[in-house]
């Protein structure tokens, strides 16, 4: 994606030709109780542009507590890809935010896990599609944003899943399910659900 700051110090940006202001998502992000304090910035991880949120809180605060709740307060395209919870904020000798001390966010190293079912496999297929990347190097476990996924990509992604396995999957299920695994077993729920409706009609039918 491209990147373009706007002015105004450097609070605004163009990410992927959208206008994102930081400090509003640093906003929604404080109101969540136990932050007690959080910025935004935008990091290049992997040669691709993210949104990264890094939060100081009271206790430990998961990624996805944190995307669940801002996909209900900000568009799509403004939900960061990663959180880093930090002891504190690293700031200047004056008392100021340093943005150039706050840490990179760091691939996690995981035990390769391979896809372990069809849908997993097709999914894994269409990442890969998607994100340009090797078959043999993506993880079941891996997050799609992770990958290298940005909410332009992600609706493709639903686009794609429904064309290729008649599946709908909202925009909003690929933010809060994250990896391609989480992914694959909603799917497997939903085509599930639909073959209990099917036999269930099917029963009715036959009664009538």
């Amino acid at each position: 994606g491209t990147i373009e700051f706007l002015g105004r110090a450097d609070d605004q940006i163009k990410l992927n030709g959208v206008r994102i202001q930081l400090g509003e998502i640093e906003s929604q992000l404080n109101t969540f109780i136990g932050i007690k304090d959080a910025v935004v910035s935008l990091r290049e991880i992997q040669n691709n542009k993210f949104l990264v949120a890094y939060y100081v809180a009271e206790d430990i605060i998961s990624a996805a507590e944190l995307r669940s709740y801002l996909i209900d307060l900000l568009p799509f395209s403004m939900i960061p890809g990663y959180y880093l919870q930090l002891d504190q904020l690293p700031l200047s000798p004056t008392g100021k935010l340093d943005r150039r001390l706050l840490p990179d966010p760091q691939k996690k190293e995981r035990i390769y896990n391979p896809p372990s079912n069809d849908i997993e496999k097709q999914l894994v297929v269409i990442c890969s599609e998607l994100l340009n990347i090797e078959i043999e190097k993506i993880n079941v476990d891996d997050g799609f944003f992770e990958l290298g996924g940005n909410s332009l990509k992600a609706i493709s992604l639903v686009n794609t899943i429904y064309k290729t396995l008649s599946v709908k999957i909202t925009l909003k299920e690929i933010f809060i399910k994250q990896t391609i695994r989480e992914i694959a077993d909603y799917i497997i729920t939903v085509n599930q659900i639909k073959n209990i409706e099917a036999d269930i009609k099917g029963e009715v039918k036959l009664i009538l």
